[in-house]
C-alpha cells in the first residue's frame, strides 16, 4: 500500500478552544487530503507550569520532531500556552530537519510559511454593532500585545469604524493589553478610580479580557450593560459564563487550520485537494452589548457539550485513581486502564507504549535512565479499538517510528494525538489517542486520566526499587546481622513446621535520628547497636536490619523478650540511648514465608500487635529539633521580614546561646547564614521572573542596602544579580 504523508502538528494545550478549533480545521482538510497527521500535544501549559522537572519531561514530546517519518509540519504557535523556551526549543528542531514547516496565523519568518486570520473586518463589525444599533459615541478599544499582528488589526478595525462613523477618539480611547487577565485588572482599577473617564462601550481584543472587565466592574456596582457594555472576540468563551451572555465574534480558527494544512499538502505533494469550510463562524450577539437576544446554540453542540459533562462526572467520582493505585503488578494495571478508558468521550483509538527502561526497572535494573529521544525503545501495552484490545503483545520499536503509534490499521486516514507519560523528570513512555473521523479533542477529563495512570506507574517503579534496594541492603551484612534478602533466605532453610517468634523493633523519632546525626553516621550506629544485641541471642535466633527503621527479631520463644527487651535499653541507638523504640510482635510458621513479600506482611502483622514501648527520658532533643525546624520553614517562607534573635529567643522560650547552638547543630548553618540563602533564593527567583530592577528587588527581599545585597548575591553565587539575569535569559 502506497504510503500516505505523514504531517507532525506541533501545539500545547489542547483544551483551549480556539486551539481545538484549528486542530478541527487541520483534521478536516488532512482527511480531504490523504493525509494521517501526529498531533505532539503535551498535557500541560508552559507558561504556568509550577514544577520545572514536570515541564522539561512534558517539553521533551517534541524531541519526535526529528522524526524521519514526518513530511510536514504545522506550528501551532501560541504565547499563551508557550514559554519563550519552548518556542525556541521547537524552532531550533524544525529547523533541523530543513522540511516544509506552515506556522497557524504566524507573522513574516524567513524560516517557515505562514498564514495569517485578517481581524481587521471582524472587529469592525463589532465596533460597527455598538454604534449603528446602540449609539455608542464613547467606545474604548482594549486590544492586545502590542507589536502582535492580531493586536495591531483589531485596533485598525476598531480606528475604521470610529473614523467611518465620523466620532472624534484621542490616544485615551484605545490601550494595548496583554489577552489575559492582568491587564483588563488594572483597565478596570483605572476606569473606577476615575482616572479614565467611564466609556458608554469597551471593545475588547479578546472573550478573556471582556470576562474579567466585566465581573471587576460587577464586583464594583457597575452593571453590564447599563452602565458600560462590554463585547469581546474570538467566541470561544461565549458559553463558559452564566451570568452574562457575551457580544462576540467567533474567530474562523477552524479554517485557518484547515487552510494551512491545504497549503502545506499542496507544497509536499504538489496536489491540490478540495478546501475544507467551516460554518460554525461569525457574530454573536449577547447581553453584554444591550442586545437581548440569547446567542443560539446548535443542539448538536447542546447534545454534546451535555454528553462532556456527563462523562466528566463519571471521572471525578469515580475511584478510579484508587483502583489504579491498588493493582498488584503493571498487567493488572494496564486491564483496569482498559477498563477506566470507556469514560473517555467518543475514544476510538487508544494505544499505550511503555518503554524497555522502564519496565526493565521494574525488574530491579539499577542503571535505568528514563528518558525519550529517538532511539528510546517502547513496548506496546495496549492497543484497543472500538472492536478489540491487544495487551502485552507487539515487537518494540523505536521512538522515532511515529507510524507504530498509530497500530496496524492503516486503511484509511487518522490523527492522534501523541503525549509523554512520566513522573517529575522519569520517562514512562507514550500515549496516543484518536477519535476517528469525529473532530474531537481531549479534555481535562482525558488528562486526568492520563496523571491518575502516570502516578500508578510511578508507584511501582518506587515499590520495585525499594525492594531491589532492601535486598542489597545499605551495607555489607555477615552470617550474624542479617539483611531483609538473608533474614528470608534464612527462615526459608528452618523447618516448615517451626513456629518463629518474630519480634519488630520500630525506632521512633527516626526524622529526628536524621536531622540530628544525617543519614551515614545513622546507619553505622543502627547496625552498631544490632551487631551488639545479636551478642546476646540464643542458637537458632537472628536479628536483621529490615529498612532504615525497622529490626526484625526471631526469637526461640514469647518468654525470651523480657530479657532482649533490657539489652536493647542497655545497646539503644547510638551511644547514649537518646531515642525510643516500639516491639510489635507475631508468631508465624516458617512454611507460610514462601516468597520476599511475605516479609512485608509478617512487619505489617507483626506491627499492629505492639508489645512493648519504650520511651527515654531525654525527650528534650526530640522538641528542640520540632520548634526549630518550624522556625526554619517560617525563615525559609519569609525571608524578607526583619528577623530578631532575640525575639525568636523570647517566643521559643530558650537562651541565645541554646538557640544559635542547637540550630547549627541540627541544620549546620548558623541563622544568619541560612537567612542570607534564603534571601538570595527569593532574589534569584524574582530576577529570573520579573523584569523589576534590582533596586526593587533588594528591597523586597528585605534589604535597606542594594550595595549590600550586591556584595552577598556575589558572595553566595559568585555573580553579579544583573549578570545572573542576563546568564538566564540567555539560556531561555
Amino acid at each position: 500500500m502506497k504510503k500516505r504523508p505523514l504531517i507532525c502538528v506541533v501545539t500545547a494545550d489542547c483544551t483551549r478552544q480556539f486551539i481545538r478549533d484549528t486542530i478541527s480545521g487541520i483534521i478536516k482538510q488532512s482527511q480531504l487530503c490523504g493525509c494521517d497527521v501526529a498531533i505532539l500535544a503535551p498535557l500541560t501549559h508552559f507558561c504556568f507550569t509550577l514544577k520545572p522537572t514536570h515541564r522539561e519531561m512534558e517539553r521533551e514530546i517534541y524531541k519526535l520532531i526529528l522524526s524521519d517519518d514526518f513530511d510536514g509540519y504545522i506550528y501551532c504557535k501560541s504565547k499563551s500556552s508557550m514559554d519563550k523556551k519552548t518556542m525556541k526549543y521547537i524552532e531550533a528542531l524544525m529547523n533541523q530537519t530543513g522540511k516544509y514547516v506552515m506556522v497557524v496565523d504566524g507573522n513574516a519568518d524567513n524560516r517557515f510559511d505562514f498564514t495569517q486570520s485578517d481581524d481587521f473586518d471582524d472587529f469592525k463589525t463589532i465596533v460597527d454593532h455598538l454604534i449603528e444599533v446602540h449609539g455608542y459615541r464613547r467606545i474604548y478599544c482594549l486590544t492586545g500585545t502590542k507589536g502582535m499582528f492580531q493586536s495591531e488589526e483589531r485596533l485598525k478595525g476598531y480606528f475604521a469604524s470610529m473614523k467611518n462613523h465620523g466620532i472624534n477618539f484621542d490616544r485615551s480611547y484605545y490601550e494595548y493589553g496583554d489577552f489575559w487577565k492582568n491587564s483588563p485588572k488594572e483597565y478596570a482599577r483605572r476606569i473606577i478610580s476615575g482616572e479614565l473617564q467611564k466609556p458608554d462601550a469597551i471593545a475588547c481584543g479578546n472573550d478573556v479580557m471582556a470576562y474579567t472587565l466585566i465581573e471587576i466592574f460587577e464586583s464594583n456596582g457597575i452593571h453590564i450593560p447599563s452602565d458600560i457594555a462590554v463585547t469581546g472576540y474570538d467566541g470561544w468563551a461565549t458559553e463558559k459564563n452564566p451570568g452574562i451572555a457575551l457580544t462576540t465574534f467567533r474567530r474562523d480558527n477552524f479554517q485557518l487550520g484547515a487552510d494551512c494544512m491545504r497549503r502545506l499538502h499542496r507544497q509536499i505533494t504538489g496536489k491540490l485537494s478540495n478546501r475544507a469550510v467551516s460554518r460554525n463562524n461569525g457574530f454573536i450577539e449577547g447581553y453584554s452589548c444591550g442586545c437581548r437576544t440569547l446567542p443560539s446554540v446548535p443542539s448538536k453542540v447542546r447534545r454534546q457539550e451535555k454528553m462532556y459533562e456527563t462523562y466528566k462526572d463519571h471521572m471525578n467520582y469515580s475511584d478510579m485513581v484508587f483502583d489504579l493505585a491498588d493493582q498488584p503488578d503493571i498487567k493488572s494495571l494496564i486491564n483496569r486502564v482498559n477498563f477506566h478508558s470507556y469514560m473517555i468521550y467518543d475514544l476510538k483509538y487508544f494505544n499505550i507504549f511503555l518503554s524497555e527502561e522502564y519496565l526493565n526497572g521494574l525488574n530491579g535494573s539499577t542503571n535505568t535512565a528514563l528518558t525519550l529521544n529517538l532511539e528510546t525503545k517502547l513496548k506496546p501495552v495496549l492497543m484497543k479499538n472500538d472492536r478489540h484490545k491487544v495487551i502485552f503483545e507487539g515487537d518494540s520499536f523505536k521512538a522515532g517510528s511515529i507510524a507504530s503509534y498509530f497500530g496496524a490499521e492503516r486503511e484509511k486516514t487518522n490523527a492522534f494525538y501523541i503525549s509523554s507519560i512520566h513522573a517529575g523528570d522519569k520517562f514512562f513512555g507514550i500515549a496516543a489517542l484518536s477519535y476517528g473521523k469525529k473532530l474531537v479533542h481531549y479534555d481535562t477529563t482525558y488528562m486526568y486520566f492520563i496523571r491518575s495512570f502516570e502516578a500508578a506507574l510511578d508507584r511501582f517503579l518506587v515499590l520495585s526499587q525499594y525492594k531491589n534496594k532492601l535486598n542489597k541492603i545499605y551495607y555489607i551484612i555477615d552470617s550474624e546481622v542479617l539483611n531483609m534478602n538473608g533474614l528470608y533466605e534464612w527462615i526459608t532453610h528452618q523447618n516448615k513446621d517451626r513456629a518463629l517468634y518474630f519480634v519488630c523493633c520500630e525506632i521512633t523519632d527516626i526524622k529526628l535520628l536524621y536531622g540530628k546525626y544525617g543519614g551515614k553516621k545513622l546507619m553505622k550506629m543502627i547496625e552498631k547497636s544490632v551487631r551488639s544485641l545479636s551478642v546476646y541471642l540464643e542458637k537458632n535466633e537472628k536479628c536483621g536490619i529490615l529498612t532504615d527503621s525497622k529490626i526484625g527479631i526471631i526469637l526461640n520463644s514469647p518468654e525470651r523478650l523480657s530479657d532482649i527487651i533490657k539489652k536493647m535499653k542497655i545497646s539503644g541507638i547510638g551511644e547514649k540511648s537518646v531515642l525510643g523504640f516500639t516491639l510489635g510482635e507475631y508468631t508465624v510458621k516458617a512454611g507460610k514465608i514462601k516468597e520476599m513479600d511475605d516479609i512485608f506482611d509478617l512487619i505489617g502483622e507483626a506491627a499492629n500487635c505492639t508489645a512493648f514501648t519504650y520511651k527515654p527520658n531525654n525527650n528534650g532533643n526530640k522538641h528542640m529539633y520540632e520548634k526549630l525546624l518550624e522556625l526554619r520553614k517560617k525563615l525559609e517562607k519569609f525571608p524578607e521580614r526583619n528577623w530578631n534573635i532575640d525575639k525568636m529567643c523570647e517566643e521559643l522560650s530558650i537562651s541565645r546561646s541554646t538557640l544559635q547552638k542547637n540550630y547549627k547543630e541540627f541544620f549546620g548553618k548558623s541563622i544568619i547564614e541560612e537567612l542570607i540563602i534564603f534571601r538570595v533564593e527569593k532574589a534569584k527567583a524574582m530576577l529570573r521572573e520579573t523584569s523589576l530592577p534590582v533596586s526593587e528587588i533588594s528591597e523586597i527581599c528585605g534589604y535597606s542596602s542594594d550595595t549590600y545585597f550586591i556584595k552577598q548575591f556575589k558572595k553566595i553565587e559568585n555573580i553579579t544579580p544583573n549578570d545572573y539575569r542576563e546568564e538566564y535569559l540567555r539560556q531561555v
